[in-house]
């Protein structure tokens, strides 16, 4: 009797995904993925519990003098820095030495040294460009009067607050 009831029923097909609700589905997985990505994305760049705790980066330190500069005393020293340029590699020098370094990376036997030569430039051409910025700073604090280095200070004390919980936005006035 149990072999009657087996093979009276038919067995049923199994059904397929309709095709508007595979597309919904994947369109959800992605999604998903996106805000994944995004969610690590920003856990990588401002880091977690423990990102106090890393070393600052070059632009946290120059940027945080550099945004609370206005707008005016910011262009001032950027023109500075352009007429004074001479002294510093060209953009063409820059980007020939990051072929340099992809020839010598990529080349079957690897040179050291030669490495080493163009990154000591690169890292000197940074340091060249750091020390220049910073002296061209000094020089333009220099023409603040007491009052514009302390409403300076303000800013510049906001900045380094504010970075502690998200990427600090430019603060100095703007120029009229």
């Amino acid at each position: 009797m149990s072999e009657e009831q087996n093979t009276s029923t038919p067995n049923p097909k199994p059904s397929r995904i309709k095709p508007w609700l595979r597309g919904v589905l994947f369109v959800s997985l992605a999604l998903n993925l996106a805000v994944v990505g995004v969610v690590g994305g920003a856990f990588v760049r401002f880091g977690g519990p423990d990102s106090d705790k890393r070393p600052p980066r070059q632009d946290e330190v120059a940027g945080t003098y550099t945004r609370a500069l206005s707008s005016e005393d910011r262009r001032a020293i950027w023109r500075e820095l352009r007429k004074q340029r001479d002294d510093l590699p060209s953009k063409a020098d820059l980007r020939a030495d990051f072929q340099e370094v992809l020839h010598l990376l990529r080349a079957e036997d690897f040179d050291r040294a030669a490495l080493e030569d163009v990154l000591s430039r690169q890292r000197d051409f940074g340091i060249s460009r750091a020390e220049l910025g910073h002296e061209l700073l000094l020089d333009r604090l220099q023409t603040f009067t007491a009052e514009e280095r302390a409403a300076y200070a303000d800013r510049v004390e906001d900045g380094v607050k504010r970075h502690r919980h998200k990427k600090p936005k430019p603060q100095g006035p703007k120029s009229q």
